[in-house]
Order: C-alpha cells, then sequence, then structure tokens
C-alpha cells in the first residue's frame, strides 16, 4: 500500500478500523525495508548491480522465496541469492546475514512468554497467537522449560 492510499483509508475509516489500516501499511512498509536491507548487502559482497566487481568472489544468482517474522507472524519475502566461488572452482550458496536476522524469532518467543506468564495455559497459546509459527503445545512448553530454567539460573549465578 503507497502512502496517499494508506493515507486516503485512514481518513475514510471508523475508529475501529484505523489500527487494522495502520499495522498493513506498517507490513508494508517493513517488507520494503527488509527487501532494500538484503539488496544493500548484496552490492556489498557483489558490486553494484549492473556493474559488478571483475574480481569479485561473489556473484548474484537470482531470488528464492523466503519467510521473515514480523510481529510473531512468518511474512512471505523474495529473498535475494548469491553464490561464492570456491578455490576449486566450484560455488556454494552464501547465507544472508540481513535474511538470517530477519528470520530470528527471540520476538515471538517472548510473546509466547508474556502469554505464559499472564495465566494462558500452554495448550491454548495457539488460541491467543494463532497466526505464529511455533505455537504447538509442545514448541510452547519446550520454550516454557527453556526460559523458567533462565529464570532460576540467573538469581543462583549471583549468589
Amino acid at each position: 500500500m503507497n502512502q496517499s492510499k494508506f493515507i486516503e483509508q485512514l481518513g475514510q475509516a471508523d475508529a475501529s478500523e484505523t489500527g487494522r489500516i495502520f499495522r498493513e501499511y506498517l507490513r508494508g512498509a517493513v517488507r520494503v525495508m527488509i527487501a532494500d536491507v538484503m539488496a544493500a548487502e548484496v552490492d556489498e559482497l557483489c558490486g553494484l548491480k549492473y556493474h559488478p566487481d571483475g574480481d569479485a568472489d561473489h556473484q548474484r544468482a537470482g531470488s528464492a522465496d523466503g519467510l521473515v517474522v514480523w510481529e510473531g507472524r512468518l511474512e512471505n519475502v523474495k529473498r535475494p541469492r548469491v553464490r561464492r566461488k570456491r578455490k576449486n572452482g566450484s560455488s556454494e550458496e552464501v547465507r544472508l546475514k540481513s535474511y538470517k536476522s530477519a528470520r530470528r524469532r527471540e520476538k515471538l518467543h517472548a510473546m509466547v512468554f508474556r502469554a505464559l506468564t499472564a495465566g494462558v495455559s500452554s495448550r491454548e497459546v495457539s488460541d491467543v497467537h494463532p497466526e505464529s509459527p511455533g505455537v504447538s503445545k509442545s514448541n510452547v512448553s519446550r520454550l516454557w522449560i527453556e526460559a523458567g530454567a533462565k529464570q532460576i539460573d540467573e538469581p543462583r549465578a549471583i549468589g
């Protein structure tokens, strides 16, 4: 959604719809920002598009479907691919740091942890966050065990 369409929709929306419209606009803005950051990393590795470095050992290799985490949900993105030449003449895929960072699930884990500490049963977290990946009963239980262990170990380390 472009900025003028966003402002137009906000102007016509009632109060109950404003939040949904704003979140939709932000989702698009975040996707553009993630794409821009990945493109800048590719430029840094391979040189500018249509002006590649002649002796660079990295080269563009098209794009692939990918997933990033935003607001505890998986969002589809097109991620650029880069390959690195090896000394033996073959090549290997390079994992972009920006893409790896955008896939981190710490925010999702924090969201689940907040739900659990607020009293939501581990069996019902998927009802609270139905569109979030990894909120099955077993995943939530594992996360709760890990987070609980951290909470117990921190005071022990101080004393």
